[in-house]
């Protein structure tokens, strides 16, 4: 965060202001390509994950999920599920 406010005072000194003004367009017009390139796909996994827990649950299973490293990021997922046992194997 204070990268990206050093950053934007930088870019408003060097451009002034018409420049920063072309700046911030155009940066607005790359963020929603970006976002409307990824098409959500970055959260359809942990929605996915959340569906299958939740059916495992009301069929009575306990649910344990392992990871395939030291954590990662399905253990980070999981950790936000209340009542989901995460295992991490030890190397």
């Amino acid at each position: 965060m204070g990268i990206g406010m050093v950053r934007t005072k930088a870019m408003a000194l060097l451009l002034g202001t018409s420049g920063f003004g072309l700046f911030s367009l155009y940066w607005n017009i790359s963020e929603l390509a970006r976002i409307v390139a990824g098409m959500g796909i970055n959260s359809s996994g942990v929605r996915q994950l959340a569906e299958a827990v939740g059916v495992l649950r009301e069929a009575g299973c306990q649910v344990v999920l392992e990871t395939g490293g030291a954590g990662g990021s399905l253990a980070d997922v999981a950790a936000a599920l209340p009542g989901v046992d995460v295992f991490v194997p030890s190397l």
